[in-house]
């Protein structure tokens, strides 16, 4: 097998949780070896008081590059300057990049979609779970996405895609797909995945639309709405991706997905209502609490990985 370059791209803010989940999303990548272990990891910071990394994630960040994205300490609502940061430094010759949350770990390889995605290149995600709010009300899909479109494109645009788990958080779950609301190429923002060329390309077109589509969602949705209508506008090739590559730690997932939970290559552990994904690793009480609770679903999946691939040491183990 050819040696694959591969980008992974992360962004957060100065803290401990940011710090800890880009050092063990690092860590995941490395045990699992090949192109895994030798992809380039970046992460972008954009709040912060001194553009440092603590010494006590130091041993951690040595192959991790950081993007001090806030220098001048400017707005940044929607935290879109260090979203933004990670599109310019994709390298150009890296063969697929990975655009993630931090919240984000890879759990096994997934070397045939990268394959596919370098032969056949296309945006590539998993399609949103719910419409987005409005004004701080769910809203209509049909209307929303006409209105948005409209304003920022003059124009409707095509809606080939079903939300994945229906219209709203707080309805009941739609288990026929055929049902679910139709949507654009609305991807959960979680992990975009691309070549170089086309992300770059949906970076720039994202950041000349962006304000446009603001004036109606505001900076929170921005960007996902902004993405759906930027591979549109540019008529970029898309490809929408089974759960498996951007799995979410709700019941939602594992209820309408059953089939997919056996091969989750991408755990988003997002969810909050049973476990902080943001205090796991910061300190040796929550990293010890998380991996000696009971879980069901999910987050035992995810327990299982951590306690699997960290040795149920905690610091856990820092790979050179």
């Amino acid at each position: 097998m050819a040696v694959r370059k591969l980008d992974f791209l992360y962004c957060g803010s100065a803290n401990d949780s940011f710090f800890a989940q880009i050092a063990f999303a690092r860590l995941c990548l490395d045990v699992l070896g090949g192109d895994y272990r030798d992809a380039r990891v970046v992460v972008a910071l954009a709040e912060y008081e001194t553009p440092e990394v603590p010494a006590r994630w130091q041993p951690y960040f040595e192959r991790i590059e950081v993007i001090w994205a806030n220098p001048d300490g400017l707005p940044n609502d929607g935290w879109f300057l260090q979203h933004y940061a990670r599109y310019p430094a994709i390298r150009d010759d890296a063969d697929l990049a990975v655009i993630s949350d931090a919240d984000v770990c890879v759990l096994c390889p997934f070397d045939r979609l990268i394959d596919e995605l370098i032969a056949a290149p296309a945006i590539a995600g998993v399609i949103a779970h719910y419409h987005f709010p409005l004004d701080g009300q769910r809203g209509d899909p049909d209307a929303d996405w006409s209105r948005i479109a409209r304003h920022a494109l003059g124009r409707d645009v095509a809606r080939a895609h079903r939300y994945l788990y229906g219209r709203d958080p707080y309805e009941a779950r739609i288990h026929d797909a055929a049902a679910r609301p139709p949507a654009p190429f609305y991807l959960n923002y979680g992990v975009v995945m691309g070549t170089p060329r086309l992300l770059k390309t949906l970076g720039a077109g994202e950041m000349a639309l962006k304000p446009v589509v603001e004036e109606i969602t505001g900076p929170y949705w921005g960007p996902q709405v902004t993405l759906a209508l930027t591979c549109d506008d540019l008529s970029l090739p898309v490809r929408a991706l089974p759960p498996r590559y951007n799995w979410a730690n709700r019941p939602e997932t594992i209820e309408l997905y059953p089939g997919e939970a056996a091969q989750i290559a991408l755990f988003h552990y997002m969810d909050k209502k049973d476990i902080n994904g943001s205090r796991i690793f910061t300190t040796e009480d929550h990293f010890r609490a998380f991996i000696e609770a009971e879980y069901q679903g999910s987050n035992e999946i995810l327990r299982r990985h951590v306690l699997k691939v960290s040795g149920g040491r905690y610091p856990f183990p820092a790979r050179s």
